[in-house]
Protein backbone atom coordinates (compact mmCIF):
# COMPACT_ATOMS: atom_id res chain seq x y z
CA UNK A 1 0.00 0.00 0.00
CA UNK A 2 1.40 3.36 -1.01
CA UNK A 3 1.17 6.40 1.21
CA UNK A 4 -0.61 9.30 -0.48
CA UNK A 5 1.40 12.51 -0.44
CA UNK A 6 -0.45 15.80 -0.20
CA UNK A 7 0.71 19.42 -0.55
CA UNK A 8 1.63 21.27 2.65
CA UNK A 9 3.25 24.55 3.68
CA UNK A 10 5.84 24.60 6.47
CA UNK A 11 4.46 26.55 9.45
CA UNK A 12 7.91 28.02 10.20
CA UNK A 13 9.53 29.03 6.90
CA UNK A 14 6.50 28.92 4.57
CA UNK A 15 8.25 26.49 2.19
CA UNK A 16 5.87 24.32 0.14
CA UNK A 17 6.27 20.61 -0.37
CA UNK A 18 4.49 17.26 -0.40
CA UNK A 19 4.20 14.89 2.51
CA UNK A 20 1.92 12.74 4.60
CA UNK A 21 -1.39 14.06 5.84
CA UNK A 22 -0.78 16.37 8.80
CA UNK A 23 2.81 17.29 7.92
CA UNK A 24 3.61 20.79 9.15
CA UNK A 25 7.40 21.19 8.82
CA UNK A 26 9.83 20.94 5.91
CA UNK A 27 12.75 19.80 8.08
CA UNK A 28 13.76 18.73 11.57
CA UNK A 29 15.27 22.20 12.04
CA UNK A 30 11.90 23.89 11.39
CA UNK A 31 10.14 21.38 13.66
CA UNK A 32 12.58 22.20 16.46
CA UNK A 33 12.14 25.95 15.91
CA UNK A 34 8.35 25.59 16.13
CA UNK A 35 8.52 23.42 19.24
CA UNK A 36 10.88 25.91 20.90
CA UNK A 37 8.90 29.05 19.96
CA UNK A 38 8.15 29.64 23.63
CA UNK A 39 11.86 29.80 24.43
CA UNK A 40 11.54 33.59 24.70
CA UNK A 41 9.70 32.90 27.97
CA UNK A 42 12.61 30.86 29.37
CA UNK A 43 10.58 27.69 29.91
CA UNK A 44 7.94 29.34 32.10
CA UNK A 45 4.70 27.49 32.73
CA UNK A 46 1.98 28.28 30.20
CA UNK A 47 -0.23 29.76 32.94
CA UNK A 48 2.57 32.16 33.86
CA UNK A 49 3.04 33.15 30.22
CA UNK A 50 -0.73 33.75 30.01
CA UNK A 51 -0.64 36.00 33.09
CA UNK A 52 2.25 37.98 31.59
CA UNK A 53 0.28 38.47 28.37
CA UNK A 54 -2.82 39.62 30.27
CA UNK A 55 -0.73 42.23 32.08
CA UNK A 56 0.84 43.39 28.80
CA UNK A 57 -2.61 43.81 27.23
CA UNK A 58 -3.93 45.57 30.36
CA UNK A 59 -1.04 48.07 30.23
CA UNK A 60 -1.67 48.69 26.51
CA UNK A 61 -5.38 49.30 27.13
CA UNK A 62 -4.60 51.69 29.99
CA UNK A 63 -2.37 53.66 27.60
CA UNK A 64 -5.32 53.85 25.19
CA UNK A 65 -7.50 55.46 27.89
CA UNK A 66 -9.57 52.47 29.03
CA UNK A 67 -10.34 51.53 32.61
CA UNK A 68 -9.18 47.92 32.98
CA UNK A 69 -10.38 45.26 35.42
CA UNK A 70 -8.80 41.80 35.66
CA UNK A 71 -10.76 38.60 36.32
CA UNK A 72 -10.02 36.78 39.59
CA UNK A 73 -11.13 33.35 38.39
CA UNK A 74 -9.71 31.47 35.38
CA UNK A 75 -13.25 30.31 34.51
CA UNK A 76 -14.66 33.81 33.90
CA UNK A 77 -16.14 34.66 30.50
CA UNK A 78 -13.26 37.06 29.80
CA UNK A 79 -9.77 37.84 31.08
CA UNK A 80 -10.21 41.61 31.24
CA UNK A 81 -13.16 43.94 31.47
CA UNK A 82 -12.61 47.34 29.89
CA UNK A 83 -14.67 50.50 30.28
CA UNK A 84 -14.67 53.77 28.36
CA UNK A 85 -17.42 56.37 27.87
CA UNK A 86 -19.80 54.40 30.13
CA UNK A 87 -19.55 51.31 27.88
CA UNK A 88 -18.08 48.02 29.10
CA UNK A 89 -16.64 45.16 27.07
CA UNK A 90 -15.00 41.83 27.79
CA UNK A 91 -11.53 41.06 26.42
CA UNK A 92 -10.12 37.56 25.97
CA UNK A 93 -6.31 37.47 25.85
CA UNK A 94 -4.47 34.80 23.86
CA UNK A 95 -0.77 34.26 23.34
CA UNK A 96 -0.19 34.20 19.59
CA UNK A 97 2.64 33.29 17.24
CA UNK A 98 3.05 34.50 13.66
CA UNK A 99 4.46 32.61 10.70
CA UNK A 100 6.69 34.34 8.18
CA UNK A 101 3.74 34.53 5.75
CA UNK A 102 1.74 36.46 8.38
CA UNK A 103 -0.58 33.62 9.43
CA UNK A 104 -1.41 33.79 13.17
CA UNK A 105 -1.54 30.76 15.44
CA UNK A 106 -3.45 30.88 18.71
CA UNK A 107 -6.02 28.83 20.62
CA UNK A 108 -9.37 29.60 19.01
CA UNK A 109 -11.77 27.72 21.30
CA UNK A 110 -14.08 29.16 23.97
CA UNK A 111 -13.93 32.86 23.13
CA UNK A 112 -16.95 34.38 24.88
CA UNK A 113 -15.80 38.00 25.10
CA UNK A 114 -16.61 40.85 22.70
CA UNK A 115 -12.92 41.46 21.94
CA UNK A 116 -9.96 39.19 21.38
CA UNK A 117 -6.45 40.45 22.17
CA UNK A 118 -3.71 38.48 20.43
CA UNK A 119 -0.48 39.00 22.35
CA UNK A 120 2.43 38.53 19.96
CA UNK A 121 6.03 38.89 21.11
CA UNK A 122 6.34 42.39 19.60
CA UNK A 123 2.80 43.78 19.51
CA UNK A 124 -0.86 43.25 20.36
CA UNK A 125 -3.62 42.77 17.79
CA UNK A 126 -7.25 43.40 18.75
CA UNK A 127 -10.12 41.65 16.97
CA UNK A 128 -12.24 43.53 16.15
CA UNK A 129 -10.09 46.65 16.24
CA UNK A 130 -10.58 48.94 19.22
Amino acid sequence: MRIKLIPYTCVVCNKSGQGRLGRRYCSNECRDKWNNRRSQYNGLATATVGAIQELRVAADLLKKGYEVFRALSPSCSCDLLIKKNNRSFGVEVRTAYQRKDGHLYYTKSKIRAEYLALALPDNIIYKPKL
